[in-house]
């Protein structure tokens, strides 16, 4: 084999791959969208609210004796 077709195959998987990577990238880009609509979905204060109360039930959780 020549240089050149060993360079021509080189070229070929490398295409493909950044094919396969563009794909992913795109998969992961439209699923980090998704969640992100699901975030910012609420006002800020309510959000901070919510999790304020999480943090609460958590630390209450924390400071109780196990059984």
């Amino acid at each position: 084999m020549s240089a050149y077709s060993n360079s021509k195959r080189d070229r070929t998987q490398l295409d493909a791959l950044i094919g396969l990577i563009d794909r992913r990238r795109l998969q992961l880009q439209q699923s980090a969208y998704c969640l992100g609509q699901r975030i910012y979905a609420e006002k800020p204060g309510v959000f901070v609210e919510r999790i304020g109360v999480y943090w609460q039930i958590w630390r209450s959780e924390r400071e109780q004796p196990s059984l």
